[in-house]
């Protein structure tokens, strides 16, 4: 049902890259961080988007703000 693409998983990216508005750049970026993820070098724990905001919301809090 993915026709004409190599896999299912092609096909949902297809999908989901150009509504995100993803450019070539961070779509480069993002394909090569799922490779690592499946060569098993890197690990992504974020499991949706509210991980996301839990992350981002630690992070503020242990960064130092240079001005």
């Amino acid at each position: 049902p993915w026709r004409p693409f190599c896999s299912c998983g092609d096909f949902e990216f297809v999908e989901i890259a150009p509504n995100a508005a993803l450019n070539k750049s961070q779509i480069d970026r993002l394909l090569a961080l799922i490779g690592r993820v499946l060569r098993g070098e890197s690990q992504i724990t974020l499991a949706n988007d509210n991980d996301l905001c839990k992350a981002w919301g630690h992070a503020v809090t242990q960064v130092t703000l240079v001005c």
